[in-house]
């Protein structure tokens, strides 16, 4: 039997009763990130959140006992509070409201065993504020954990801790047309500035995955179609993304935006069934979906009780219009759409 020279000074070694220093079998990584790189300020009657998406992995040989996650949430002179998670129970450990400015929470996995990996996600409130001006969220993470009974004897038996700190969540956003928030599996309404020329909306389910919302307006870069449809004064595209969150076909759930135009930007006229919306989204590959680019949208079919049904094909519809222009209508709005989708994407409306 053949022996290396690494193998023999390690035997001699021990012979002589000389320590030797064994590398650590055992190894807890910890990934944290952020869902949105920027969340708008929440406000007295809107809320919005601050969310972390957390991956914890045994990469080592041994099983890792009362493995804990605990993070910190600060921001300088603001409250962010606890709000929930996905995937995991996570207990407050001094801050349970939003009388504070700090707020730590502290997640149990127990038992990792080698090759365990686990997901989740925690949520914060962002935070209340007058002053939009731009802000870091901190958070400020600690994994702690022990070795388990039948790790190497020659490692130490004290707690081993893992740092990681997270502070690329910015508060405030660049106007009242964007807006950014993460998404919890609850779902939420979020929404542009309810008095403007253009208002955007999103209304997204109960799901179970954590994701991020973002709503941006923009005036529309098609100035010809703009112009020849004589429709509006100016005529706007609003993005709507919510990543990864994507409805089956027949599933019953589905995503509903809400576009709506104010009477003082509507051209005299105008009428609403000449109004083109356009639609464009980029293909997920992953899911057999293709890109889709449509010209117009068209109305969406109904079901047997006689309700709007969103397409199978990943193509949005036209659920409802409403024309708050005539005479006797009451609404902040001069024209407002209903449109149903299985994903999101991009209007434009001429």
């Amino acid at each position: 039997m053949g022996y290396s020279k690494t193998s023999w000074v390690v035997l001699l070694a021990l012979l002589a009763g000389t320590p030797v220093a064994f590398s650590q079998q055992r190894q807890i990584d910890t990934q944290i990130r952020s869902l949105g790189d920027a969340v708008t300020y929440s406000t007295a009657t809107e809320t919005y959140v601050v969310g972390y998406e957390v991956t914890l992995s045994n990469l080592g040989n041994n099983t890792v006992n009362n493995v804990r996650f605990v993070a910190t949430t600060s921001v300088p002179g603001l409250v962010v509070g606890y709000k929930g998670t996905n995937g995991i129970t996570c207990d407050p450990v001094s801050i349970t409201d939003r009388t504070n400015t700090t707020t730590t929470v502290s997640c149990l996995l127990g038992t990792a065993t080698a090759g365990f990996s686990k997901t989740f996600s925690i949520f914060f409130y962002s935070p209340v504020s007058t002053d939009i001006a731009p802000r870091t969220v901190t958070l400020d993470a600690t994994t702690i954990y022990a070795e388990g009974a039948t790790d190497n004897p020659n490692n130490p038996p004290a707690n081993d801790t893992s740092y990681k700190s997270v502070s690329t969540v910015v508060l405030g956003t660049s106007s009242p047309a964007v807006v950014k928030s993460a998404l919890t599996p609850d779902g939420g309404t979020f929404f542009t500035a309810p008095v403007d020329q253009f208002q955007s909306k999103v209304i997204v389910p109960a799901q179970q995955k954590s994701s991020s919302v973002k709503l941006e307006e923009t005036p529309a870069a098609d100035a010809t179609t703009c112009n020849s449809q004589k429709n509006f004064n100016t005529c706007y595209r609003s993005l709507i993304e919510v990543p990864d969150v994507v409805f089956a076909p027949g599933s019953g759930n589905f995503l509903t935006f809400v576009l709506r135009v104010d009477t003082a930007n509507i051209r005299k006229g105008s009428k609403i069934g000449r109004v083109v919306i356009r639609y464009s989204a980029p293909g997920i590959p992953e899911l057999g979906i293709p890109a889709v680019d449509l010209t117009n949208l068209q109305f969406c079919a109904k079901d047997t009780n006689n309700n709007p049904v969103p397409n199978s094909n990943y193509e949005p519809c036209i659920a409802q219009a409403n024309d708050f222009t005539r005479k006797g209508s009451l609404g902040f709005f001069g024209y407002e759409w209903f449109i149903l989708n299985l994903k999101n994407g991009s209007f434009d409306i001429f």
